[in-house]
C-alpha cells in the first residue's frame, strides 16, 4: 500500500495518547517533552466500502457476526480487517506476543486483546481501491469466510468460555 494515510495516522495516535494540556496544537510533529511512543495506542484504517458491493456485503456479514459473538459491543472499530493499522511498539508487544490465530482473523485476536487491555484505539478514514488478483478472492470466498467464521468462535470459545487463552499484560 501507499504511505499517504501516515502523517495521518501518526497524528491521530499522538493526539489519542497525548494528555490535552500537553498538546501543542501548532507543532505538526508532536515533539513535546511528553514520549507518547511509549504509551500503548493503535490506528485502524477504515476503508469505508459501498455497503452494495460485494466487498461491502461480505465486509458488513463479517463485522456483524464479530459484533454479535464478542458481547455486542465488538471490536470498537467498524474495518478489523483493513491492514492500515499503525501502533506504538509497547502496544505491539502485548497484542502480537503468543497469537493463537494466524490466518485471516488475526487482526480480530489482535483487536480483542486490546480491547480487553483497554489500549486505546481510534479509525481513520481511507481511500481503497480494489485490485485485480486478491489473495481472498484466489482461496475462495467461502472458504475463506467459513474459516474466519471459525476462527471467531474459537477465540469467544478460548477467550471467554474456557478461558484456555488468556489476555496478558506485560
Amino acid at each position: 500500500g501507499d504511505l499517504k494515510y501516515l502523517h495521518s495516522m501518526i497524528h491521530k495516535l499522538a493526539t489519542m495518547l497525548l494528555p490535552t494540556e500537553t498538546r501543542n496544537e501548532d507543532d505538526n510533529n508532536n515533539s513535546t517533552n511528553v514520549n507518547w511512543w511509549s504509551l500503548p495506542g493503535l490506528v485502524v484504517g477504515n476503508r469505508n466500502y459501498n455497503f452494495f458491493s460485494p466487498r461491502g456485503v461480505t465486509r458488513w456479514g463479517f463485522q456483524t457476526v464479530v459484533r454479535l459473538l464478542m458481547n455486542g459491543d465488538g471490536l470498537r472499530i467498524s474495518d478489523s480487517q483493513c491492514g492500515y493499522k499503525l501502533m506504538t511498539l509497547s502496544a505491539a508487544k502485548v497484542l502480537y506476543k503468543n497469537l493463537h490465530l494466524t490466518g485471516w482473523s488475526h487482526d480480530v485476536e489482535v483487536l480483542y486483546r486490546a480491547r480487553q487491555l483497554d489500549i486505546p484505539i481510534e479509525e481513520i478514514k481511507i481511500d481503497w481501491e480494489d485490485k485485480d488478483g486478491s489473495k481472498v478472492v484466489a482461496s475462495g470466498v467461502a472458504k475463506v469466510s467459513l474459516q474466519m467464521l471459525w476462527d471467531v468462535l474459537r477465540l469467544r470459545w478460548n477467550y471467554s468460555i474456557s478461558q484456555e487463552w488468556q489476555v496478558i499484560q506485560e
